[in-house]
């Protein structure tokens, strides 16, 4: 079948296979609320033409929005969210910002962006900046436990668990766009054996702390200070310099 035929025949079922189609429904879906508002008029004033139901926002955080529904003949008071909150985040505001440095953008695009949406405006640039480093934090947990797991696969292909193993490997760099002058670098080591991953490392030549006026003696620089053209041969000697403690592989 063509992906035109399969993709009728997947909404001819949602809609008369089911007995309840909403339940099949997911993500995310941009509303305006005079339309919302006006799904409800519709449902309640033709069955109970004294009853009144008013949706009121209550709160707001950042991108998302607190709201209870009551009804003006009754005590029925009932108070919903507009999105799902995951371990005390919120969740559309997370990806909100996770969509703009994926694009990278920042907190004026983000801006501009709610205006011309008519979406509320963010809060600070404190708190895009907060929301930031917990999506640094979460992803780097998440590609070192990716590379753990990728050199544990090589070791079991070698069958040595616990030695140093010797292994192939690539090696490829990139730059944030098509020049070799560019301030920021990118450098892979991926396995020959299994394709995957082992080690990444990243190269700036701009470093914030550094021009800043105030000094600070803790700080160590450890950007890149010579031409981007040697990012990768850099790179790689960083990534082999601690591939054989961190990654047990040689």
């Amino acid at each position: 079948m063509t992906a035109s035929a399969i993709n009728l025949q997947q909404r001819n079922e949602l809609t008369y296979g089911q007995d309840n189609p909403s339940e099949s429904l997911f993500g995310n879906r941009l509303i305006d609320l005079q339309i919302l508002l006006g799904v409800f008029s519709l449902l309640y004033r033709p069955l109970y033409k004294n009853i009144g139901l008013f949706l009121a926002e209550d709160s707001r955080f950042r991108l998302a929005s607190n709201f209870s529904l009551r009804c003006n003949s009754c005590d029925f008071v009932t108070a919903v969210c507009s999105y799902r909150k995951l371990n005390k985040l919120n969740e559309a505001h997370s990806r909100f910002v996770y969509g703009l440095r994926l694009n990278g953008r920042g907190f004026t695009a983000g801006r501009n962006l709610c205006d011309i949406r008519n979406l509320p405006l963010l809060h600070s640039k404190l708190a895009f900046r907060l929301q930031e480093n917990k999506l640094l934090s979460s992803a780097a947990t998440i590609a070192t436990n990716l590379m753990n797991a990728a050199s544990r696969e090589v070791r079991t292909l070698e069958n040595s668990e616990n030695a140093v193993v010797n292994c192939s490997h690539s090696v490829d760099s990139t730059w944030l766009r098509r020049r070799y002058s560019l301030l920021n670098g990118f450098v892979s080591e991926n396995s020959v054996d299994t394709g995957k991953v082992l080690d990444f490392e990243t190269l700036s030549q701009c470093c914030r702390l550094c021009k800043s006026k105030l000094p600070n003696k803790k700080h160590h620089c450890n950007h890149h200070k010579v031409f981007s053209v040697s990012m990768k041969p850099v790179g790689a000697y960083r990534i082999f310099e601690r591939t054989k403690n961190l990654r047990v592989l040689r």
